[in-house]
């Protein structure tokens, strides 16, 4: 079972990363993080993958503007959780 704190934590990450400055968070650094995250979901089985699209889609829709909106939304691709 994956849960939606995690869940939140983990776009809370991301968000920092993706919106970070190049002096605060290295790209080739974020992009590695990002590429072992896409790596750690790969490892999931189908319920479980099927859990956290759906959390993020939920996380998702919590997001106060577009543009993170569409980031979350964008993660379910991204790590390839969607169907």
């Amino acid at each position: 079972m994956i849960d939606l704190p995690l869940t939140r934590a983990l776009v809370e990450l991301v968000l920092f990363i993706d919106q970070s400055d190049e002096e605060v968070v290295d790209p080739d650094a974020a992009a590695n993080c990002m590429h072992s995250l896409a790596g750690g979901f790969d490892r999931l089985d189908g319920q479980q993958r099927v859990e956290i699209a759906e959390l993020l889609r939920v996380v998702a829709s919590e997001q106060r503007d577009a543009s993170s909106r569409r980031r979350v939304n964008d993660l379910v691709h991204e790590l390839g959780l969607s169907a």
